[in-house]
């Protein structure tokens, strides 16, 4: 017999929930910017390596793409995994509620 999951949140799901409510800090233009600063620094590299026929140059580009495509395929992870379970704990949360209500409209 499996044990009823707990409603309460981890620290990772709480930091989720606050990130997300915070529209000034979900919406941040720092990430964009570090992105684009990625890309933009990628670019640079390559265009090094062509019109220097340098190889590290492309080494380089390769490994700050890599390496941030790494970053978001490991985080989107983690990410899916704790939303789901900050949904099914709402989701658990809600029908508890609609069953406390049913049963005091029933008991009326």
């Amino acid at each position: 017999m499996s044990e009823k999951p707990s409603n309460e949140f981890t620290d990772r799901e709480k930091f989720l929930l606050s990130y997300y409510r915070d529209k000034e800090l979900s919406s941040s233009p720092r990430l964009w910017l570090f992105d684009a600063a990625i890309v933009c620094v990628s670019l640079f590299m390559f265009i090094s390596f062509l019109t220097n026929s340098e190889v590290p140059f492309a080494f380089v580009a390769y490994a700050l793409v890599l390496g941030r495509l790494y970053y978001y395929t490991s985080e989107s992870g983690r990410w899916t995994r704790d939303l789901q379970s900050i949904i099914a704990k709402y989701d658990g949360r809600i029908q508890e509620l609609t069953k406390s209500v049913k049963e005091q409209r029933g008991s009326e």
